[in-house]
């Protein structure tokens, strides 16, 4: 049936615009939603089952509030994108002094990194080992339980044959343990290597028998290939030769000729990805230590050689703070082959990574509200301007009971929910 007209207002194709205006205004507010919300997260459910389950904290004395949640894309992790989490943990609600930040990382889904820090009182745990070796031991049984995960088997076979009490390293397997004990309790590395050349790891603190820090790798690293075909002599001879061909830009001078301190010479096996960031291959770390510091504080020389290849693909001059970068903006990055001289501009790590959201900040929690607060406004605007020209005035519109039940019947398929209805109208 035609819906008929009043005049100065063709209600049959000025509504048809208001429906693309409201789907349209109802994606926006949706695409402004922050990536988690609250308790209704996947991610919020792995975190308290995390810090309740793996990490033994007393969850029925305890708040958990989600701070804040927002995204950071790493080019090291190939497309994936990290969400980093901040939870306020705290029993004051009920009496108590615990005041607890847990922050967590997700990357495709999976729970990768927690840290726990007091920031108030001690931590509340239902169950807490007497040693940080015996925590190490019930940390694994747990974590294997909630992952499934049949290779923390040689993990635990690693910890049972190792004195733990101190600093030690063992090899069982493709499994290397690292056990470090400081200041701050003992950390335990279990390492999945090949050849020497670490490609994965789980790894989880504790002090005074109690998890404080855990991170996992090994969800979204691979293997592209364990193969050395060059030996660490044959990388030696090969860095040095690029090092004779090498040269750099310092202050607008070249600088060359470089003098080794040849008994000094290291060369260490590592993994980086090739084409694809998280699909490892073997390569060598030729460190070339110099006579005397160069221009720019250039200390020592490090090159980089495929272990599979042979290629030589990357060379560049360090200082001992790391990559030496010219005043003048000069880079310090070689790649892929032999140069001589080089240009560019080196890319420069901030203390904060650059975070993306909604709303452009770590605040995520504020954009549900402006998600719609969008909305309703483009709906003010859209009822008083779409709908009529300049020869009917809204409240002459409204006051006609044809247009105004067939606005209310027309719009009733994208905003089923009564108080819509009265909010519109």
């Amino acid at each position: 049936m035609k819906m008929p007209e009043i005049e100065g207002c063709n209600l049959n194709k000025k509504l048809t615009w208001v429906k693309i205006g409201l789907l349209v205004t109802i994606a926006l507010g949706f695409v402004m939603l922050p990536a988690v919300s609250g308790s209704d997260s996947g991610n919020y459910c792995q975190a308290r089952f995390f810090l309740e389950d793996i990490a033994q904290l007393d969850l029925e004395k305890y708040a958990v509030t989600l701070e804040n949640s927002f995204v950071r894309n790493w080019d090291w992790l190939g497309g994936l994108s990290q969400i980093t989490e901040r939870y306020a943990v705290s029993d004051t609600g009920t009496g108590g002094t615990s005041v607890v930040t847990a922050s967590f990382h997700f990357i495709n889904g999976t729970l990768t990194y927690c840290s726990l820090s007091k920031d108030q009182g001690s931590i509340q745990y239902h169950e807490k080992a007497p040693s940080n070796v015996e925590a190490a031991a019930t940390f694994l049984t747990r974590y294997q339980s909630y992952t499934g995960d049949l290779s923390i088997n040689v993990m635990k076979s690693a910890l049972n044959s190792i004195d733990a009490s101190k600093n030690a390293t063992l090899t069982v397997d493709n499994i290397r343990l690292e056990v470090t004990n400081g200041k701050f309790g003992a950390t335990f590395s279990w390492q999945q290597t090949f050849n020497g050349a670490v490609y994965s790891s789980l790894t989880a603190s504790f002090e005074n028998g109690g998890l404080y820090a855990f991170s996992d790798d090994r969800s979204y690293y691979s293997i592209g290939s364990t193969e050395v075909k060059v030996a660490r002599e044959d990388a030696i001879e090969i860095a040095t030769i690029t090092l004779n061909n090498f040269s750099y830009v310092y202050a607008n001078q070249e600088v060359n000729d470089f003098s080794v301190a040849k008994d000094n010479i290291s060369a260490v096996l590592n993994t980086r990805g090739k084409t694809n960031p998280l699909e490892l291959y073997p390569y060598w770390t030729v460190d070339f230590p110099l006579d005397k510091v160069y221009p720019g504080s250039v200390a020592f020389i490090e090159v980089l050689i495929w272990a599979d290849s042979g290629e030589a693909f990357e060379i560049r001059p360090m200082g001992y703070g790391g990559l030496v970068d010219d005043s003048n903006g000069t880079s310090t990055t070689i790649a892929p082959s032999l140069i001589e001289t080089f240009n560019g501009s080196t890319p420069t790590l901030s203390s904060e990574p650059q975070v993306t959201n909604s709303l452009g900040n770590g605040d995520s929690n504020s954009a549900f509200p402006m998600g719609y607060m969008v909305i309703a406004t483009v709906l003010v605007l859209t009822n008083f301007s779409l709908f009529c020209d300049n020869s009917k005035t809204t409240k002459e519109l409204m006051a006609c009971p044809v247009s105004r039940k067939s606005l209310r019947k027309s719009l009733n398929p994208f905003f089923p929910f009564s108080f819509f209805s009265s909010c519109i109208w």
